[in-house]
């Protein structure tokens, strides 16, 4: 009796060990697919430079990343993890991309957790990790170094779910301290974990939880922390411009067909992660009307909602990922937001999670002969779905290689653009990083005298330009495209005088656009400066401070008083 108790615990022993080569298998196949990413650069003018210029990143000032608004968004503790790779590496490229592939291999491990303490298979969680963990749409948060905060807020946040279910288990109040701690971690590293009291009460749905007054009480300080964080994040993109006026007017019933239409994008990339593009548009309108497909997007969400209802009591795995993803992307969808971009890939990353539960459960019961009983289509599906696996990694793979740098990403999206929006942005960020590039070119040649280097700065001036022209063209009230193409040619005025007239059109232009735009005089002041009306100049910065400018106090004080 005693040698088969042993031989019982060295089987057990054996098979515990046997499950982990299963995530370990995954990684591997993770490092192979994503490791193009390691070799990307730093993208210059597609906010990298933005945190990794910033002074209090370059020299830790800790307290600040918790106090100010980095570009429209309040993520302290992603700020504080570039800095720590500041402090290590400086500009050194590969150590940003190397620590984001760290995260996405941490985040693979805890999916494949969750989903093993929810589900009780590792084949289904196998599956689920596996797909999250080569899915295409997940190159963005890898590959692009300013997206670290969604790598970083998925492991609190799946963290936190994980501390949840044990404590859902035992009833320890510690392990309900840790998952509140995980939470608050997870807001502070990306404002989508708003939705993390939301994902709890689907947890004790799926684990059959008795709904009482206790079981609502304990999400209360969840949700009062996403109050908080909600309200930070709207104050947040409102100092910076991302909640502001778009090329075109939607009535409120325009917005709901959008919502719609956008939530559908997200579950169509999920199954048809290809043309896969670092901007995607609002739509245009015509007549009042949007593109035809976007009054039939409503089925998708009243079919959902169907399924959610008619099968909640009978496939809670299935009626659990719905709700999963919709509550974790709901915050993102663009029904009163005005941000610039309609969607993005990056928003898919935790949110697909609830997808991955259901597509493991679906796969495992398709390979264990649950819905094919018949051996050769079993054989089949095996097959098919092995090529999707192959094809979902050449994806990822490749997906990788577009975010080298800022000209190839932006090159691809002027490349998959299809409407006038989307080639207007493309056009103007793709301007945004030839702009960068000479601007930077230009400061070299500057301060070394070196003339070739500084003529060679003008060429991408010249690209910039034209990129900008592209951008007007298609959106003709383009504001920005206005502003930043009168800003080169007012630097250009410093080699030929003749520019000025076209910057001050450009700044005339861009005030008539939008006349309450505080940044639009103090350009415009500046331009006049170079050129030695400093009275003009002053009177402009002094109604640019008025307006509300930060800047133009410090251009007062040097220049004016």
């Amino acid at each position: 009796m005693a040698k088969k108790n042993k031989h019982k615990e060295e089987n057990k022993a054996g098979q515990k060990y046997f499950a982990l080569i299963i995530p370990l298998l995954i990684m591997i196949a993770t490092l192979i697919v994503f490791n193009p990413s390691v070799d990307n650069g730093i993208l210059h003018g597609w906010d990298d430079t933005e945190y990794l210029n910033d002074r209090n990143v370059q020299e830790f000032k800790s307290g600040t990343f918790f106090s100010d608004y980095y570009l429209g968004m309040y993520q302290p503790l992603a700020v504080f993890t570039l800095a720590m790779n500041y402090q290590s590496a400086g500009d050194s490229e590969r150590a940003y991309h190397a620590s984001n592939l760290f995260l996405h291999l941490i985040n693979i491990l805890l999916l494949w957790l969750l989903l093993v303490k929810l589900t009780g298979r590792k084949s289904i969680a196998g599956i689920g990790a596996l797909l999250f963990a080569i899915h295409p749409m997940n190159v963005e948060p890898i590959a692009w170094i300013s997206a670290r905060s969604t790598l970083l807020f998925t492991a609190f946040y799946i963290g936190g779910l994980l501390s949840y279910l044990k404590y859902t288990e035992n009833k320890k109040p510690l392990y309900f301290i840790f998952t509140l701690m995980l939470a608050l971690a997870a807001l502070f590293s990306k404002s989508m974990a708003m939705s993390f009291p939301l994902v709890l009460l689907v947890l004790d749905y799926f684990r059959g939880r008795t709904w009482n007054a206790r079981l609502i009480l304990e999400k209360l300080p969840f949700l009062l922390f996403s109050v908080i964080f909600g309200y930070i994040t709207i104050e947040a993109a409102q100092s910076f411009g991302h909640i502001t006026a778009l090329q075109y007017e939607y009535s409120l019933l325009n917005r709901f067909f959008i919502l719609c239409h956008t939530f559908f994008f997200y579950l169509f990339k999920f199954i048809v992660p290809t043309a896969l593009s670092p901007i995607y548009a609002y739509p245009e309108v015509n007549g009042g009307m949007l593109p035809w497909l976007y009054y039939f997007s409503p089925a998708v969400p009243l079919l959902l909602i169907y399924l959610i209802y008619r099968f909640r009591n009978t496939q809670k795995e299935l009626i659990s990922g719905i709700l999963i993803f919709t509550l974790v992307i709901l915050p993102v969808l663009p029904l009163f937001w005005s941000r610039i971009f309609v969607a993005a890939d990056r928003y898919a990353y935790l949110s697909y999670t609830g997808l991955f539960l259901i597509a493991g459960y679906l796969l495992y019961k398709l390979l264990s002969g649950n819905f094919l009983k018949n051996k050769s289509l079993r054989y089949a599906g095996m097959i098919i779905l092995a090529a999707y696996i192959a094809f979902l990694m050449y994806s990822s793979n490749q997906q990788c290689k577009y975010w080298k740098d800022g000209d190839t990403l932006l090159s691809r999206s002027i490349y998959l653009a299809e409407s006038k929006p989307a080639l207007a942005l493309s056009y103007f960020y793709h301007g945004n990083i030839m702009q960068n590039i000479a601007e930077t070119k230009y400061r070299e040649g500057y301060a070394s005298s070196n003339e070739a280097k500084v003529k060679n700065s003008f060429t991408y001036y010249r690209n910039a330009i034209q990129d900008y022209d592209s951008a007007i063209a298609f959106n003709p009230s383009y504001m920005l495209a206005y502003t930043n193409r009168g800003m080169i040619y007012g630097t250009m005025t410093y080699a030929n005088p003749d520019y000025w007239e076209k910057a001050n059109n450009d700044f005339n232009e861009a005030i008539s656009i939008q006349p309450d735009y505080a940044d639009n005089y103090y350009n415009k002041a500046w331009l006049f400066f170079i050129s030695g009306d400093t009275i003009a100049a002053c009177e402009l910065w002094k109604k640019a401070d008025e307006m509300g400018s930060v800047v133009a106090i410090d251009a007062l004080k040097k220049n004016c008083w």
